[in-house]
């Protein structure tokens, strides 16, 4: 079992197949083929920062809802809202929940702004 993490600033949406997350989303099912021929199952769970704490199942992966001080799903990209979101699930991320990166095996970002904390 190969542990995958995609850090993104949305759930994965098929109205949005050519944003970050979708594409993350064509490359993450060629990965699970790729896994899936060697003998390897792909377990995927998407992290983003929200209003409030919540685990969803989807078709075929997970997405851990991370309440996120400073985030607003009404306008997620503003530059307000994005930098000083940032800031905070990076440092929920690294100081106050470290075990949540630590169970996975592969982690990615389908944001620039998480670069720094990966």
């Amino acid at each position: 079992m190969v542990k995958v993490a995609v850090l993104a600033w949305e759930k994965p949406n098929a109205d949005k197949a050519l944003t970050g997350v979708g594409v993350y989303l064509s490359y993450l099912a060629d990965l699970g083929n790729f896994a899936r021929r060697r003998g390897y199952e792909l377990e995927l769970m998407f992290i983003v920062p929200w209003e409030r704490d919540l685990l969803l199942k989807e078709d075929g992966y997970s997405v851990r809802l991370l309440k996120t001080n400073g985030f607003s799903k009404r306008n997620p990209y503003d530059r307000g809202v994005l930098y000083h979101s940032c800031n905070s699930i990076a440092d929920r991320l690294l100081n106050d929940e470290p075990n949540i990166l630590k169970q996975f095996d592969v982690i990615f970002a389908s944001s620039f702004a998480f670069g720094e904390l990966i």
